[in-house]
């Protein structure tokens, strides 16, 4: 009898998760009705999915930064998986109300860590998914470019709209991060910022986590004013601001459930 080479065995299961994961794959470029992501259930299925099929291939890349805080990418490693946080709403929801951001064709989105800020900015914001970008130092996917916020890989008056969201605390040079904002985004486009209110210091990090997200000698971003202020000249007409009344902070002692939220949404003059 010759011999036959055959397959190795695979369950019917395996075959119905791998083709789930192939057509989902091609399903998000195609998907007309964006609102669809809304649902929470639907964003995680599709990112998660998308998430796996990267770490399948070993696609994740890391890129070191020496203006943000060293536990930067050890941090938001461990929630690279979590498709359920919306808090990039708070930002998103206000700017969709904004008459010029109706128009925009180019959105940034600074560290989004996965995919999941991209798709809830595509939905609320009604643009196609490819006119949105991610910028981290963590990327899987070709939406997000691997890149230090301190110095963009784009060209000048590069988007209509450019969203730092939870992500400037993370720098040692707010500063630098604002002015490289203002170049990217252009004349009477806009730009939102967020930041968590924060009462930790270095200790209180070290015993909540471990390892400490403060920087010595640096004040913690905290207040709308201090957000402005790094922006000074490029600054133009605020639409959005929430200061943080309740001022709810995480501390030493544990976690609360819904920490305060800073937040400025702007026009750029340039």
């Amino acid at each position: 009898m010759p011999y036959r080479k055959t397959r190795p065995h695979t369950s019917r299961l395996e075959q119905i998760k791998h083709s789930n994961t192939k057509v989902v794959m091609r399903l998000l470029p195609r998907i007309r009705n964006r609102q669809s992501l809304r649902i929470n259930s639907v964003r995680k299925l599709v990112g998660q999915t998308r998430l796996r099929w990267a770490m399948a291939r070993k696609r994740i890349q890391t890129l070191e930064s020496d203006n943000s805080v060293e536990e930067t990418i050890q941090h938001n490693l461990k929630s690279l998986k979590d498709f359920s946080n919306c808090r990039i709403e708070l930002l998103i929801r206000p700017l969709s109300v904004i008459e010029s951001v109706r128009h925009a064709r180019s959105v940034l989105l600074i560290g989004p860590r996965n995919e999941n800020d991209l798709l809830i900015a595509s939905t609320y914001l009604d643009i196609p998914l490819n006119c949105v970008r991610g910028l981290d130092l963590i990327s899987y996917s070709k939406q997000i470019d691997l890149g230090d916020m301190h110095d963009m890989p784009y060209e000048d008056n590069s988007f209509d709209v450019v969203i730092c969201g939870w992500t400037m605390s993370y720098s040692n040079q707010p500063k630098v991060l604002a002015d490289e904002m203002a170049r990217v985004c252009r004349s009477g486009g806009v730009c939102a910022v967020g930041v968590e209110y924060s009462t930790l210091d270095e200790a209180g990090y070290e015993k909540l986590l471990g390892y400490s997200l403060a920087i010595e000698d640096l004040k913690r971003i905290n207040s709308v004013k201090q957000i402005n202020d790094l922006f000074g000249a490029n600054l133009d007409q605020v639409f959005f601001s929430h200061d943080s009344p309740l001022k709810q902070s995480h501390t030493a002692e544990g976690k609360v459930d819904f920490p305060s939220s800073v937040a400025s949404i702007f026009s750029i003059a340039k």
